[in-house]
């Protein structure tokens, strides 16, 4: 990829972070030999690669800390925002790529292991999206959420699913939920 087509993505990338579009993807090309420099070469220019590595080097150690208040502590003092009344429990990672995409309302709880990302990577496309879990979520160990995905207020995010877009069948909302149980009396 030539550098007139870099800075064109990276100018792209700064004009997404600007609007509430969901996405921001763009392809790195077939290359073996530069695949994996471009994303690095579009969305981490100069200094801020190495801002990049501080925030993940924060972030890994937020997640082998099993006292919540400081992982809390933590992940915000990247650039997380995070609600309060907010249980984060142990081996749970929270994308630090891009920690301003990521908003976890007040009360949620993200059962152990659950992991959340605000990027993807297959080796040819790089995709970027805000994810929001919405206030008073349960989000199920061992789940994975994408880039992209919002889930509703007052939410359970099923234990070990796999969470790719909007429309999960792996999240019930408040309102089914409530649904269920008048069903069942």
């Amino acid at each position: 990829m030539e550098k007139s087509q870099i800075k064109i993505l990276q100018n792209s990338f700064k004009e997404y972070l600007k609007t509430e579009e969901p996405f921001f993807e763009f392809s790195v090309g077939s290359d073996l030999n530069t695949r994996n420099s471009i994303p690095f070469r579009v969305i981490f220019p100069g200094i801020q690669l190495t801002l990049y590595y501080f925030r993940h080097l924060i972030s890994r150690i937020a997640q082998f800390i099993d006292y919540s208040p400081i992982k809390i502590f933590l992940y915000r003092l990247i650039g997380i925002k995070i609600g309060k009344g907010v249980y984060i429990s142990p081996d749970v990672i929270l994308d630090s790529q891009f920690p301003a995409l990521l908003e976890i309302g007040d009360y949620v709880v993200l059962g152990w292991g659950a992991k959340i990302f605000v990027h993807d990577y297959n080796g040819i496309i790089y995709r970027i999206g805000r994810v929001k879990i919405g206030t008073g979520t349960v989000v199920g160990g061992f789940s994975f959420i994408r880039a992209g995905v919002n889930i509703e207020d007052n939410s359970l995010v099923k234990l070990g699913s796999l969470n790719f877009n909007n429309n999960s069948q792996n999240v019930t909302s408040q309102l089914k939920m409530k649904e269920n149980i008048e069903n069942k009396v």
